[in-house]
């Protein structure tokens, strides 16, 4: 028997902003960091908490979550759609627009025409 498709959609997603300005102040947040309490410490465990704690908080902070509205044309709907497909169709969109607004200017000047 056939697993039924889902039609549920996801709504919204979760993402974070890597952008070039957030990696350039992410790190120099790590380089202005003291990393002494990592570096004295005895005990691995603690070592790596104490650079956890430090590293995640920074990341958090110049990386946060942002949820953002699904737009199929724009976001993967499975995990396995390659990236080029969604670039075709995001070309695809800007042909379309552009046909439309062509379309549109050719029966407002036949229409203009027609009138006088």
């Amino acid at each position: 028997m056939p697993l039924a498709k889902s039609k549920h959609k996801p709504i919204s997603i979760s993402k974070r902003n890597f952008s070039t300005e957030n990696v350039a102040n992410f790190k120099n947040a790590l380089s202005g960091l003291g990393w002494n309490n990592v570096l004295t410490s005895n005990d691995v465990d603690e070592a790596f908490e104490a650079f956890w704690n430090d590293f995640s908080t920074i990341y958090d902070l110049h990386f946060p979550i942002i949820k953002m509205k699904f737009n199929r044309n724009h976001h993967k709907i499975n995990d396995y759609m390659p990236a080029g497909l969604l670039n075709s169709i995001k070309k695809n969109l800007i042909v379309v627009k552009k046909t439309c607004q062509l379309e549109m200017l050719n029966h407002y000047l036949l229409k203009k025409i027609t009138e006088t």
